[in-house]
């Protein structure tokens, strides 16, 4: 019987020890090497997430950085209207506009008063409305525009008048004269008293 077994394992053990022997260092390689598998493959997915994340980013930086050279390639033609119709009322530089219409034309301001255009509803009563009613309408079909009105009394001649109302058309803000006055004339100097109606506009903020 021991004879047997010796043959037998002479004939057959290392073809049946060798195999166990290479499927046991497999299996032991395996579970071994499956953690760091696991670890590198997650390392991975986290990679292609972050470089997704990363060409999102880059490619929103373009879209950014596009809008921006538009915006100054238009700067200079938005310039003007945002001089003629600015996002705020800018009255010191309405009054200084003004002024310096003023002094080209040869006048002189002899009184001014800036106040919201009125409306239908505080128009006083007996007042004439018309005026009032083309501002209604004119900011019922406008979004976020404002009006105010300038009450300007100016001293003067014709001529003088006519050049103040062409430097007022020339001037980068809107000036919009909706009503002119002319007093008497004054024999003793030949100068003439000017009531002067005015409306310019600026943009609302939206809030």
């Amino acid at each position: 019987m021991t004879d047997f077994k010796d043959n037998f394992m002479s004939k057959y053990g290392s073809g049946v020890i060798v195999p166990l022997l290479v499927l046991g260092m497999g299996l032991a390689a395996y579970f071994l090497m499956l953690p760091k598998y696991k670890a590198i493959q997650l390392a991975r997915d986290t990679a292609r997430a972050k470089q997704a994340e990363f060409d999102t980013r880059e490619e929103t930086l373009k879209q950014v950085q596009a809008l921006l050279v538009e915006y100054n390639q238009k700067k200079d033609k938005l310039k003007p209207i945002d001089e003629s119709v600015p996002t705020a009322p800018r009255i010191p530089e309405l009054l200084g506009n003004l002024d310096e219409i003023t002094r080209q034309s040869g006048m002189r301001i002899t009184a001014l008063q800036i106040i919201p255009a009125p409306t239908l509803a505080s128009v006083a009563a007996g007042q004439a409305v018309s005026e009032v009613k083309k501002t209604e309408e004119l900011l019922g079909v406008t979004e976020n525009l404002a009006i105010l009105q300038v009450n300007i009394e100016l001293t003067g001649s014709y001529p003088t008048l006519k050049a103040w109302l062409q430097n007022a058309e020339a001037n980068l803000r809107l000036l919009d004269a909706r009503v002119v006055v002319a007093d008497n004339i004054d024999e003793e100097n030949g100068t003439q008293g000017f009531t002067l109606k005015i409306q310019t506009y600026y943009q609302r903020d939206e809030k």
